[in-house]
């Protein structure tokens, strides 16, 4: 399902003539100055909830910018305009494209960004709302399951001997004695 999101969304920023590389992390790797722009990146993570009674589908949230670097021949507005339009063309084909896996819901959202992280990228970024089938099979879930299993039994700590004629000796009966000073004098 997770794969379903992200290569939908690889392959419209892919196939888009102004995107030149395509993002899949999470939003504080933004901006370290290695990004080809313009540049689509889907944000991790994605959300989703389960849809209908029957959990026959998924509401799955999905954020993502589209950012260019401004110049001197582009400015801050038009990076955000031509962010946008990209960004509208690409909801657009995805409602539109009758093989599409996902569906687009109509409550999607966009807001602008301009200095956005170290390398100052503009552009827009998108809230956008999907629906998805669930792709479980009822028929395979005995498959998935075994009455028989058990966990397997490990220690928490590596055991280890303590010899007391060593030269390292553990006081366990002592009481802690601290004494810490508070003031200069």
């Amino acid at each position: 399902m997770i794969n379903t999101v992200v290569d939908t969304f690889r392959e419209l920023s892919r196939k888009h003539k102004l995107i030149k590389s395509f993002y899949y992390d999470k939003n504080y790797e933004l901006g370290e100055g290695n990004e080809v722009h313009p540049l689509f990146w889907l944000e991790e993570p994605i959300y989703a909830k389960n849809k209908g009674s029957e959990g026959g589908a998924f509401t799955i949230t999905a954020n993502f910018c589209i950012l260019l670097i401004p110049t001197n021949d582009m400015d801050v507005l038009r990076c955000q305009s031509l962010a946008l339009s990209a960004g509208l063309n690409m909801i657009e084909k995805l409602k539109f494209d009758e093989y599409a896996e996902l569906s687009v819901l109509p409550d999607w959202t966009w807001v602008t960004l301009s200095d956005y992280y170290d390398n100052n990228a503009s552009g827009i970024r998108f809230t956008v709302n999907l629906s998805l089938k669930n792709i479980s099979n009822y028929c395979l879930l005995g498959e998935h399951f075994d009455d028989n299993k058990e966990f397997e039994t490990k220690e928490v700590l590596n055991s280890f001997d303590v010899n007391a004629k060593s030269k390292c000796e553990t006081f366990v009966n002592k009481p802690l004695s601290f004494d810490l000073k508070l003031k200069r004098k």
